[in-house]
């Protein structure tokens, strides 16, 4: 049995600069559009005021939520119609964004705990 470490700051910390770093990469696609028009897949990833709402509702839900809202119960959420018209469009960056900083935070404590080399025996 792989014994399991109590949590630490560690984790917290790493969930907190993995959500800056999300929030800074937000904000330089939204500024990046305005300095150059750049072409290919990048600049077509959170190019719209949509998406980004949707990608931040995610975010922040990321952290005060255990399950991502489903898709049929946005209209009961209570938020503004724009907002939640942008949740209905862009769903896929809702549920990315939701589970983005958990897969990271477990990879990242997979890493430091020595789970990964272990389950594979290196």
């Amino acid at each position: 049995m792989i014994p399991i470490p109590p949590l630490d700051y560690a984790a917290v910390f790493m969930s907190a600069l993995l959500a800056g770093i999300m929030i800074g990469i937000l904000i330089g696609i939204t500024i990046t559009p305005r300095l150059y028009n750049p072409t290919g897949p990048i600049a077509e990833f959170l190019n719209e005021c949509g998406e980004i709402h949707a990608a931040g509702i995610g975010i922040i839900h990321t952290f005060t939520m255990i399950k991502p809202l489903k898709y049929s119960e946005i209209p009961a959420y209570d938020i503004s119609p724009e907002l939640m018209n942008d949740l209905l469009q862009e769903y896929h960056y809702y549920k990315i964004f939701f589970w983005s900083p958990r897969i990271g935070i477990l990879m990242i404590g997979a890493l430091k705990t020595g789970i990964i080399p272990q389950i594979l025996m290196i």
